[in-house]
């Protein structure tokens, strides 16, 4: 089921540790949004494996507002 990020959630150091999504009560935690990420199910969204950790970006689209760092806090 396709799912689209509305918040996130910031640990200490204002990396993200969660995504909320559209229609869902709770925050899901950042290493499952990157499996789910990786298999197509957050459409406009890929997975970034970087050196420290991994995490999800939205695909280049030109607009700022569904970037995960602009999201709104969880």
């Amino acid at each position: 089921m396709a799912k689209k990020p509305i918040a996130v959630r910031r640990g200490d150091e204002g990396d993200t540790t969660g995504v909320k999504f559209r229609g869902d009560q709770r925050v899901t935690p950042l290493k499952t949004a990157v499996k789910m990420a990786e298999r197509g199910d957050i459409p406009g969204y890929h997975a970034v494996h970087g050196k420290s950790k991994d995490y999800i970006r939205a695909n280049p689209d030109g607009t700022k507002r569904n970037n995960i760092d602009d999201l709104p806090d969880a």
